[in-house]
């Protein structure tokens, strides 16, 4: 054995030295190899132990079963195979077997480049040549003699990460080689030298090789780890993989919430902040690396300010996660609960984190079994950056607990939940589809935010409210079959306060019907939330962000043509009164502005989803009294 010396430290556990010394009393030579010896060199503790030794397969059969207390656990049929030269021993006293491979060097690679064709050799120096990098490739006797000849030593005192031998030739071997080296790179912050680096950027397009499960582990501890996921940017290695990810540096912020400007700076001060948390996860460094994903596809440029809006994209983002990410479309493989924690992490992180404000709810995001991953989330995405930072987040943390604490000790003295006598509200109030649940919610409010003490006083609250409401004034909407509409409010219009307060007109809506052929673009209309169906027409926003338009002078300017086409419509039909369903307050008030015929509500009425349809919804109007 050549370019030997002494361990700094010599702490293998009795049980493993026993097994090894039992290997030397039969003649043969075994050393621990791996991630063990680079540990002690670098004073890490040591966790994992696997040996290797110059004995075959059958032959390190014989040996531990002639020792007391160590069983042979698996016997590949190595020497026949020539492929598998591994087996494992249980040790007593140990929760996992110890892994003993035979040396082997490789004959080469056949059926693709990560299927690799090996057979025994005789010494680990022949075994070495054929491991990833230097740091990996060394060997430590049982009295601690430490064997190097790929100089792993040397690497780890100048601080350097090197591939053994030819990179290009380890990386085509094997690429997830390229992200082992990243991993411990950013793991004990040493740098990757130049030529294995270069390599690493030459042959990136050999992962897409990789199965989901390596992938998705080896990216896992990538990213847990500082610098992690600029390091698989810089390489091209994640751009790759995630075409999310390409041209970054274009997509800019607005400063006031996030001053380190674009995307990609964002998400390096995101990780930054998250690999600082002592409790991090590996499952929220996914989480965090999903949850802008939507915002390229959801970017819209503000010319007159100099940045990008990006609305929705918390919630198009969960759903990009389960339709591009899953096992049969994506990349990696995730199991079903981490992908299904991933898209509620980045659907939530955003307006329902921040903003929801309705206890019931706040308290089922809270007491969610992700709401620990949305946090770590949360606290990449916030701390320094966004809202106030540490401070804002602080203090909204603590709004949810209370609101949480509240809500559950409301339940824990009320005992059945609403849905429980869903029969009896049936019964009670006389309402059926979607109204049950809308009643069903109004009398679980009244109940856990402690304004009632008990599910059958909440449904007598509320059947007098809407008892009072029907005799004080008449529904202002009827519905598509005839049947009279009760709406949020008992009004008829789904959502809002009423036609009245929100039009200011002393009409009440009579009838509403859907008319085809007054739709502007209606092969445009896709029935995305803000859609309006007046002439078909989306939101400005998702127009632009579906590449429809792109700018929201131009959207803006389609608009003003759907709007001719509805004015003409109030001419030929002077009896209708026109209906107008936005999200966008603003733009629903140029609407009605000096126009009595449109109403602003949101986009659902009766139940029945606006945005689902294109073309014109009218509705006939009678005067009456106001209410």
């Amino acid at each position: 054995m050549t370019n030997s010396f002494e361990a700094e430290s010599n702490e293998i556990p009795l049980n493993i030295a026993n097994l090894m010394r039992a290997f030397e009393a039969n003649g043969y030579e075994i050393l621990i190899v791996g991630g063990a010896i680079r540990d002690s060199i670098l004073k890490r503790p040591l966790k994992d132990y696997d040996l290797a030794t110059n004995a075959k397969p059958d032959e390190i059969k014989k040996v531990v079963d002639g020792l007391k207390g160590y069983r042979y656990v698996l016997g590949p049929k190595a020497e026949k195979s020539l492929v598998n030269l591994t087996s494992l021993v249980n040790v007593p006293n140990e929760d996992e077997a110890i892994e003993i491979t035979t040396y082997r060097k490789e004959l080469g690679y056949a059926g693709g480049r990560t299927k690799g064709i090996f057979e025994p050799a005789d010494t680990f120096e022949e075994d070495a040549k054929r491991r990833d990098l230097t740091i990996n490739a060394m060997g430590m006797t049982v009295d601690g003699k430490i064997i190097d000849p790929e100089g792993g030593r040397e690497d780890i005192k100048n601080g350097v990460i090197r591939a053994v031998g030819n990179p290009t030739q380890r990386f085509v071997e094997d690429p997830l080689r390229m992200i082992r080296a990243i991993r411990f790179s950013v793991k004990y912050g040493m740098p990757i030298e130049q030529n294995t680096y270069d390599a690493i950027v030459e042959n990136a397009d050999l992962v897409t090789e990789l199965s989901g499960r390596r992938l998705r582990d080896e990216i896992g501890k990538v990213i847990y780890e500082p610098n992690g996921y600029q390091v698989l940017m810089e390489t091209g290695i994640l751009p790759i993989l995630m075409p999310e990810f390409r041209g970054m540096n274009d997509y800019h912020h607005k400063l006031d919430y996030h001053p380190e400007d674009t995307l990609y700076n964002h998400y390096i001060e995101a990780f930054k902040t998250f690999t600082e948390l002592p409790n991090r996860s590996e499952l929220g460094a996914w989480a965090l690396l999903f949850h802008d994903i939507a915002k390229p596809q959801t970017a819209e440029w503000n010319e007159e300010h100099g940045y990008h809006t990006f609305y929705g994209h918390d919630k198009q983002g969960g759903l990009l996660v389960l339709e591009n990410y899953n096992n049969q479309n994506g990349p990696f493989e995730f199991s079903k609960k981490e992908l299904q924690s991933i898209a509620w992490t980045t659907d939530n992180h955003l307006g329902k984190f921040w903003d929801m404000k309705k206890p019931t709810k706040v308290a089922k995001m809270r007491n969610d079994d992700n709401y620990p991953l949305l946090v770590e989330v949360v606290t990449g995405d916030t701390m320094g950056i966004r809202r106030g930072g540490d401070e804002a987040l602080a203090a909204r943390l603590i709004e949810i607990d209370e609101i949480t604490n509240k809500i559950n000790e409301q339940k824990a003295k009320t005992g059945n939940r609403p849905k429980d006598f869903a029969r009896k509200v049936i019964q009670e109030l006389n309402v059926k589809n979607q109204e049950i649940s809308i009643a069903l919610n109004q009398i679980e409010e009244l109940v856990s935010t402690g304004q009632v003490s008990s599910y059958d006083e909440a449904l007598r609250v509320l059947k007098s409210k809407r008892q009072s409401k029907n005799a004080e004034s008449k529904h202002l909407l009827t519905g598509l079959d005839g049947k009279t509409s009760m709406g949020a409010e008992g009004k008829g219009l789904w959502g809002n306060k009423n036609l009245l307060e929100a039009n200011n007109s002393p009409y009440y809506l009579k009838t509403v019907t859907f008319e085809e052929g007054y739709a502007f673009k209606k092969n445009k209309s896709r029935g995305f939330e803000g859609g309006h169906p007046d002439g078909g027409l989306n939101s400005s926003e998702i127009f632009i962000r579906e590449g429809i338009f792109t700018s929201r002078e131009d959207a803006m300017a389609d608009l003003d043509k759907t709007m001719e086409v509805i004015d003409n419509l109030t001419v030929s039909h002077p009896d209708k009164f026109y209906v107008w369903v936005s999200y966008d307050k603003k733009q629903s008030q140029r609407m009605t502005e000096g126009n009595q015929k449109y109403v602003w509500t949101n986009h659902t009425i009766n139940g029945y989803r606006f945005d689902d349809a294109i073309g014109t919804w009218y509705v006939e109007y009678k005067q009456v009294n106001k209410l």
